[in-house]
């Protein structure tokens, strides 16, 4: 039964602590990550600054990132709705373990079968999304080789994260960005001082090792045991499924859209991606910082609220709060990285063999990542709503419609504008996804 009036107020009083809490646990560790996250690009900008070797590493990531978003990212998205509030199946009893079971083995087998499929194309690969990099070639292949492991860990970190996330265990879930970060700091001053780029890519595989060397007694101490059982008898299963396919497309653009930007920015002289990469970091500070914490709760809250009462006014409620957070947050932010970008790009990274004239070329970057985030706000709380709902195939839609406004503007905006133009396409395939989003909430309201 839907709650009603009074009953839904005083529903989301009760659980509004929950999600504060859990958003300043978050936040809190988020902070702590950030730093550390700031000191590595900065440690990175000192090393290496804007040149052909972080150009390739920047490229070389993509692969372990691609595998985490269309494998790892669907998991959190996928698994907080399912788990959410349920501990065995409605119709058969079946528990959950089971269900996780199944999930969890069928994730050992397709993450191993692809790892082992890009190492064998890694060089194809590199050929595919760096068409221009010529003599930059031969080390970003080696990178790629060496961190596509890495991919697999943060496949089965983020797994683990989402069973976590479904159980409101957010401490765990808090600490392991700054872990990662932590780790990947050690081994850029000590692997990569020493041999170069590559130290740098072997502490990334470390790191990530290290995140789920931490997250697997996590489980155990919260009394959840998996085992291998390679079968798809739980009902969830089918449904996980049919909810993975759409999201699993949805997570393929939202980085097929970075994969395009990289295409079109290898063709551009040396150190524009690396350039892209420093301002984006920087203009996502508010992303990290504030709104991500929040959604990481508040999207638990929404799956729960829709799992007992559908789209009641409690869940309206909660999906209106968000959407005011994002305009609260993004707002300030947007406004001071428009006005004082040169100085903060001068303050982290115009140190070592990061100069002047990248200094000033990443604040004009930092321009237009700036005036995305409101979008990218939006962006995200509409997804996680349409997900809460298992609207997942409209949320899919959004992302490939603005993957596909994103092409069309690199395409139309490379050659006249460079690096400036693959920015401001992708702040416009933001909004993109927004207007579509707007369109299928106003549909499922």
């Amino acid at each position: 039964m839907p709650f009603r009036g009074g009953q839904a107020a005083s529903s989301l009083r009760r659980n509004f602590g929950s999600v504060a809490g859990g958003t300043l646990l978050l936040s809190g560790a988020g902070l702590i990550s950030k730093i550390l996250g700031f000191f590595r690009q900065w440690l990175m900008a000192a090393l290496f600054g804007v040149s052909a070797a972080t150009d390739s590493w920047l490229v070389a990531s993509i692969i372990p990132s691609l595998l985490f978003e269309i494998m790892g990212g669907t998991f959190g998205m996928v698994m907080v709705p399912l788990l959410a509030g349920r501990s065995d199946d409605a119709d058969t009893g079946a528990p959950s373990s089971l269900f996780l079971d199944e999930v969890y083995s069928w994730t050992l087998v397709i993450g191993a079968f692809l790892t082992g499929l890009l190492e064998l194309m890694a060089p194809a690969i590199v050929h595919v999304i760096a068409p221009g990099f010529q003599f930059r070639y031969p080390l970003t292949v080696l990178l790629l080789r060496i961190m596509v492991p890495a991919g697999f860990f943060l496949v089965l970190g983020n797994f683990i994260n989402g069973i976590l996330q479904s159980q409101r265990v957010y401490h765990t879930v808090a600490i392991t960005p700054a872990l990662i970060n932590a780790v990947r700091i050690a081994t850029m001053v000590t692997l990569g001082i020493r041999w170069h780029i590559v130290g740098v890519a072997i502490g990334f595989v470390a790191a990530n090792a290290a995140q789920l060397a931490y997250l697997v007694p996590a489980l155990e101490r919260h009394n959840i045991h998996l085992h291998w059982r390679l079968t798809g008898s739980h009902p969830w299963t089918r449904q996980y499924l049919k909810l993975a396919v759409p999201t699993f497309l949805s997570h393929m653009v939202q980085i097929g859209g970075t994969v395009v930007d990289r295409i079109f920015a290898s063709t551009l002289a040396v150190g524009r991606i690396a350039a892209m990469n420093f301002s984006q970091v920087l203009a996502q500070m508010p992303l990290t910082l504030g709104l991500t914490p929040f959604m990481t709760t508040i999207y638990a809250e929404l799956s729960h609220a829709f799992n007992q009462t559908g789209s009641s006014r409690e869940f309206r409620e909660w999906a209106q709060h968000a959407y005011e957070v994002v305009l609260v947050i993004m707002g300030p932010f947007t406004l001071g990285l428009v006005f004082w970008r040169l100085p903060l790009v001068a303050l982290l990274y115009e140190h070592g063999r990061f100069n002047h004239s990248a200094a000033l070329l990443t604040s004009r970057l930092v321009l237009f990542w700036a005036l995305s985030l409101p979008g990218e706000g939006l962006g995200i709380v509409g997804a996680r709503i349409l997900l809460a709902q298992r609207h997942t195939r409209s949320a899919s839609i959004a992302g490939v419609i603005a993957m596909a406004s994103n092409v069309v503007g690199d395409f139309l905006l490379v050659r006249p504008l460079g690096a400036e133009g693959l920015v401001i396409a992708t702040g416009l395939a933001g909004w993109v996804r927004v207007a579509v989003q707007t369109g299928w909430l106003i549909k499922w309201r």
